[in-house]
C-alpha cells in the first residue's frame, strides 16, 4: 500500500514538473515573439516616415508633426550666432504637407544648452541656446523657431498662431510639456521694437543731413528760384532776393533810332 502511494506521488511530481517546463517554455516563446514583433513595428515605423536631412552618427533625430495648417516647402537650420541660413533641406519638389509627420535629422555641432535670460512663468518656458530652424511656407512666407531644443526633444509639433511659428513638445530632461508660443511672441515684439528704433534713427539722421539752417543774421536757407513776382530770380542762399540791374543807357539809346525828336 505504501509503495503504491509513493509511486502515485512520484507520478504527480513528474507530471507537475513536465507541465511546469512546458509552461515556462511557452512563456519564453511568447516573450521572444513579442520582442520580435516590437522590433518589427519599430523598423516599419522608421520606414513609414519621410525624412528631412541626412542621418549622421551622433547627430540629432526629431519626429515632427506639421500642425501649422500650412504646407512647408523649406526647412533650414543654422547656429544661433550665424546670420544667414544655409540651403533648403527639402528638395525643390518636396512638400512637408499639413498634418504630415516626418523625421528631422541634423548633425550635432557640440553646442551647449545654456538657457537664455528671458523671463518666464509656468506657461512660458525658456528656450535653450544652440540652433534656429527656419520654415518656408507654400505662400512664400518664412518663420523662425528660435533656439530649437535639439538636445532636449524626441518628438514635437510645429504650430502657427498669431503670426508666429512655435513648438509644442515634452522635454527629455524634466518630462514637462513645453509650449514656446509666448517665448516666440516675445522675440517677435523685441525684433519689431528694434526695427522701429532703427527706422527712427535713420529718419533722424536723414533730417539732420538735409535740414534747413539759419545764418547768423537769421536769414533761412532756400534752394533758389523765382520769387513771388514771377520775374526776379532768387540765387539761393539767404532769402535776400537778387534782382539784376538794367545796363546804363543814354537818352538817345533809350529813345532808339526811330524815335521822334523835337
Amino acid at each position: 500500500m505504501k509503495k503504491r502511494i509513493m509511486n502515485g506521488m512520484l507520478i504527480c511530481a513528474a507530471t507537475l514538473l513536465i507541465f511546469g517546463c512546458e509552461k515556462k517554455a511557452e512563456t519564453k516563446a511568447e516573450t521572444e515573439s513579442a520582442v520580435v514583433e516590437t522590433e518589427t513595428e519599430t523598423e516599419t515605423e522608421k520606414e513609414t516616415y519621410k525624412t528631412i536631412g541626412q542621418e549622421k552618427e551622433g547627430g540629432f533625430s526629431v519626429k515632427l508633426k506639421n500642425s501649422t495648417g500650412k504646407d512647408i516647402i523649406g526647412v533650414a537650420v543654422k547656429l544661433v550666432e550665424n546670420e544667414q541660413f544655409p540651403e533648403n533641406m527639402l528638395a525643390s519638389d518636396d512638400v512637408f504637407s499639413a498634418n504630415e509627420e516626418r523625421i528631422l535629422f541634423y548633425e550635432n555641432n557640440g553646442n551647449n544648452t545654456e538657457e537664455t535670460q528671458q523671463e518666464s512663468n509656468e506657461n512660458d518656458k525658456l528656450l535653450t541656446q544652440g540652433y534656429d530652424v527656419q520654415l518656408t511656407f507654400s505662400d512664400g512666407s518664412t518663420k523662425v523657431l528660435h533656439s530649437f531644443p535639439f538636445e532636449d526633444i524626441k518628438e514635437g509639433e510645429l504650430c502657427f498662431e498669431d503670426e508666429v511659428a512655435f513648438l509644442k513638445y515634452t522635454n527629455l530632461s524634466a518630462k514637462e510639456n513645453v509650449d514656446t508660443k509666448n517665448a516666440e511672441l516675445a522675440v517677435k515684439q523685441a525684433e519689431e521694437s528694434e526695427a522701429l528704433a532703427a527706422a527712427e534713427t535713420e529718419y533722424s539722421d536723414y533730417v539732420e543731413d538735409n535740414s534747413w539752417y539759419e545764418e547768423d543774421d537769421g536769414a533761412s536757407w532756400d534752394n533758389g528760384g523765382y520769387v513771388d513776382d514771377g520775374a526776379s530770380w532768387d540765387n539761393g542762399g539767404s532769402n535776400e532776393v537778387y534782382v539784376p540791374e538794367a545796363p546804363a543807357q543814354g537818352a538817345e539809346e533809350c529813345l532808339g533810332d526811330d524815335a521822334l525828336t523835337y
